[in-house]
């Protein structure tokens, strides 16, 4: 990738991939309402063959955007 690797970039990316009608059935089958084991669990319902080749796009992310990334409440 010959753009800058930045956290905004990778959340960028995984808003453009985002599936809403997947995430609903997942945050069902996660059981992420009030009082459930996954409660406050966050899901955009992307793909794991998307979330791969994403993880191969920004592999060389610095080290400071993911930690900046992990500080993220999504």
């Amino acid at each position: 990738m010959n753009k800058v690797l930045t956290s905004k970039r990778v959340q960028q990316a995984l808003r453009s991939e985002s599936d809403p009608k997947s995430a609903v059935i997942l945050r069902r089958f996660f059981k992420t309402c009030k009082g459930e084991y996954g409660e406050g669990d966050v899901f955009w319902g992307i793909k794991v063959p998307v979330q791969r080749r994403m993880a191969r796009t920004f592999r060389d992310l610095p080290i400071l955007e993911v930690e900046t990334l992990l500080q993220s409440p999504v």
